[in-house]
Formats: structure tokens, sequence, C-alpha cells
């Protein structure tokens, strides 16, 4: 589920405009994308695919209309081979980067690998940010923190922009991860939360009664995932609660905090630049 909703959210990011670059001229099933009619598109882009199987506009949206991410990585796959030149082909790169960087599984050699990519073959893509940060992330994650400073530098953008300030702060945890001095940036994003206290056992349920607001961030089967993303959530500063539902999944949840408008900054955050698919949870 997270790496389905990564795909939406790749997108997002990468818009492109409804006149095709490698021909000019508007793009009439393009349209039906853009405006929301998802069936229409869908059928659309199917027929021009029936008559013309290398049509790379057809292959990138129909990536985009796919929930699964299996056939919605192919498509975007099958764009990369037969058009890697094309203008929407960075735009692949990213969503099979993000799908890989925002799997349960952990795939960040893979996502690694699909970042640099985008870098080696698109340096002029409006994507570059988003890829080093993501590139310094994974590198983070995997406590190698030298290689991750080395890429959170490259972050551009104004020193007020929120990727900007992201990077700078996990440059300077990177820093702290290799046994150096490093205070956090002034422009740095700060986040209302004491993380010294350790996490609730797997098998604690949060009180009941509780009047403040969270938001869950995760359930999980098994034990190594419910980590993976709780590693993730560390690394962002946030402090994490985990306990075992009725079901038997270990829940992650994030928090507490006094009022609404806190919690959906943060699970903007989360979303946007995390790439978690986290909720609110109302008291």
């Amino acid at each position: 589920m997270i790496a389905a909703v990564v795909l939406v959210l790749a997108c997002v990011i990468c818009q492109p405009g409804h006149v095709l670059a490698d021909t000019g001229l508007a793009d009439t099933d393009v349209d039906l994308f853009t405006s929301g009619d998802d069936a229409a598109a869908r059928l659309a882009f199917e027929a021009r695919l029936a008559t013309t199987p290398d049509d790379a506009t057809a292959l990138y949206y129909l990536g985009r209309l796919t929930p699964q991410d299996g056939k919605a990585a192919r498509h975007f796959e099958r764009l990369l081979e037969v058009a890697p030149d094309h203008a929407l082909a960075d735009d692949a790169l990213l969503a099979l980067a993000e799908s890989a960087y925002a799997s349960p599984m952990g795939l960040f050699i893979t996502a690694r690998r699909l970042y640099r990519r985008l870098l080696d073959h698109h340096p002029q893509s409006e994507h570059r940010d988003l890829a080093l940060y993501r590139l310094g992330k994974t590198f983070l994650i995997t406590e190698q923190p030298d290689s991750a400073v080395a890429y959170f530098a490259q972050v551009g953008g104004s020193a007020a922009s929120d990727l900007r300030s992201f990077a700078r702060l996990s440059a300077a945890e990177a820093l702290m991860m290799a046994g150096g001095d490093s205070d956090p940036p002034a422009s740095a994003p700060v986040y209302p939360f004491d993380t010294s206290e350790p996490a609730k056992a797997p098998d604690e349920r949060p009180e009941s009664g509780d009047s403040a607001y969270w938001i869950q961030a995760g359930a999980f089967r098994r034990e190594a995932g419910a980590k993976a993303l709780a590693e993730r959530l560390r690394i962002a500063k946030l402090s994490v609660e985990r306990w075992r539902n009725a079901r038997g999944l270990i829940v992650l949840r994030v928090g507490p905090f006094e009022n609404r408008e806190e919690a959906v900054r943060i699970v903007h955050h989360l979303k946007d630049v995390e790439h978690i698919d986290a909720m609110v949870i109302a008291p």
C-alpha cells in the first residue's frame, strides 16, 4: 500500500503539461487524464498501445493510472527501454525510484541505483534535488554517514526551501552518526518531540481516553517491517509508539499533538517528503 501511494505522490511532484515536448502538439488523451477522467484516459491509452505498442506517452500515463506497483513498473520500464530520451523518461525513473524507496521491504539499494540513473541520464531534470536528497537518505538509513553527507551537500534550491532545510538537518544527523560534532542548522524544521524516551513495547496498548491527536504511520504483521519504518521515523526526528492491535498487527503511531493542525502538518511532511502513508487519528 505504501509503495502504491508513492507512485501517486511521485507523479504529483512531476506534473507534465498537456503539450508533449516531442511533438509540440496538444494531446487530448493527456487532457482526459489531467481532467480527472481516469477511466476514459485508461481506455484511450490502452487503445493507443494496441495499435502502437511502444507509444512512450501511453506507457507513461498507463503507469500512472495503474494502482498495482508491479504492473505500473512494467509500463515505466518499457518506456525507458524503448524511449530512454523521451521528455517523460525522468518522470518514469522517479516513479520507479520512489516506489522502491518507500517499499516496506526496504529496497534502498534498488532505489539508489534508480536515483543515480536519473542523475546520470537526466542531469538537467527538475527532479535532481529530490534524487540527491533521497540518495542521502538511503545512505543515512543504511548507516553510511559519509556518503549521506556528500549527497545532502549537493541539494540545491533556496536556503529557506523545505527540501534544502531537511537536507541540512539530515546532514547534521549523518555527521553525528559519524562521530563528529554538529548542531542542527537554525533554519531546519523543528519537531515538538522528546526522542530520548524509549518506544512502548509491541504488546503495550496506548492508554484509553487519550485526548490528544496522533498519527498512525503504519501497521505490520512482521517485526522487520515495523522496525524499518520506526527507524525511518526516528531519522526524521519523530518519536514513535508501537503496540499490537486485536488483529495481531504491530501499529506505529507518532505524537501526541495538542491540535489537529499540527498533526496534519506532520502528515503532509511524512507523505510529501518522507513518502510514508500516514493519517491523523482523532482523540
